[in-house]
């Protein structure tokens, strides 16, 4: 028997290396099915999605749009207690921020 997390972590794993990997297409796919584990508005899975919707949104170069969800996603894991999961969705929102500024000055 699998335990109860398995199902929404291997998800959130394949939208991340959906996204990674070039398919955006199928990352928004994976965060709506992360969604539909579960009754509707299940905090931990509405978490989840909103991370992997940012990671695709960021890969379909739609910055503001996936630092929204990057910051949804940090507010749902902070009201869950889960420090470490609220940790990466703001890394992820710094780290796009990085890429995403222009960077003047920098030859």
């Amino acid at each position: 028997d699998l335990p109860p997390w398995y199902m929404p972590m291997a998800l959130m794993l394949r939208a991340e290396a959906l996204a990674k990997a070039g398919d955006p297409e199928g990352a928004l796919e994976t965060a709506q099915n992360l969604i539909s584990l579960g009754p509707a508005g299940a905090p931990y899975l509405a978490a989840l999605a909103s991370r992997a919707e940012g990671l695709a949104m960021q890969a379909l170069g739609q910055h503001e749009a996936a630092s929204s969800c990057f910051a949804r996603a940090h507010e749902r894991f902070v009201s869950l207690e889960m420090p470490l999961e609220a940790a990466r969705s703001l890394l992820e929102q710094a780290t796009l921020a990085s890429v995403s500024r222009p960077q003047s000055g920098r030859r």
